[in-house]
């Protein structure tokens, strides 16, 4: 299984087989980059989870998305809510925050506005390649870690930007059994920890849907509609 994030370098992957094995963390360049490192170790993981969306609306806000922030609370505004289509083709700001105005009610972020480029990094290469990449959101899966996998979930007390919020979601991790190493090799020196975590969080994430116990938003999907796992 593999979880994947995107940072401002390129991208972060932590391919992990299930509690009690070691994990692998490498980076990329870019999406593609990063898919050829990681099947080069063993072939084409089970199970992508990724921290990006993928299933954009083309009008409207996506009820995944309503629905795993009411249950985050505190750590609601962790979760960008999707763009629509037309704001994430547009490179000018301003241009792309009155599409999303206009078709789903509300303005988008400079911070929204800047993962375009990612978004349609994961976009173009699940279509290009036919294979499919699930949605996660690590504040949700580490609150369900913080749960020990079933609901109600738990929060981080603490921002993911702080030290104790840092070494509470590593060992959140240990405690589930993905035991992240001290030294990850090249990578280490590259990606900024929390990307590590998060991509780390993501592949905890892709375990459970692989082995049939993870959750999904919403819990009775329509045909086509996105999903967000933890």
């Amino acid at each position: 299984m593999l979880g994947v994030d995107a940072f401002p370098k390129g991208w972060v992957g932590v391919l992990w087989a299930g509690p009690g094995t070691a994990p692998s963390v490498r980076h990329g360049r870019d999406l593609t980059a990063l898919m050829a490192v990681v099947d080069a170790l063993g072939g084409p993981p089970e199970v992508i989870g990724i921290d990006i969306p993928v299933a954009l609306p083309e009008s409207g806000q996506r009820r995944s998305d309503l629905a795993v922030r009411a249950l985050l609370g505190p750590r609601r505004a962790s979760l960008f809510m999707t763009p629509v289509r037309a704001a994430v083709t547009d490179d000018d700001w301003a241009t792309a925050s009155a599409h999303q105005r206009a078709l789903a009610g509300s303005g988008m972020s400079k911070q929204a506005h800047a993962l375009r480029h990612s978004i349609r990094q994961a976009m173009d290469w699940a279509s290009s390649t036919g294979r499919v990449l699930h949605e996660v959101h690590p504040e949700t899966s580490f609150a369900f870690l913080a749960s020990g996998g079933a609901p109600p979930p738990a929060p981080m007390a603490a921002s993911k930007q702080t030290w104790a919020g840092a070494m509470a979601r590593r060992s959140w991790l240990v405690a589930a059994g993905l035991a992240l190493p001290d030294d990850i090799g090249p990578t280490g020196a590259v990606v900024p920890p929390i990307d590590v975590l998060d991509a780390a969080a993501a592949a905890w994430s892709a375990w459970r849907i692989a082995s049939g116990e993870a959750l999904s938003w919403p819990a009775d999907p329509e045909p086509g509609e996105a999903l967000m796992w933890a």
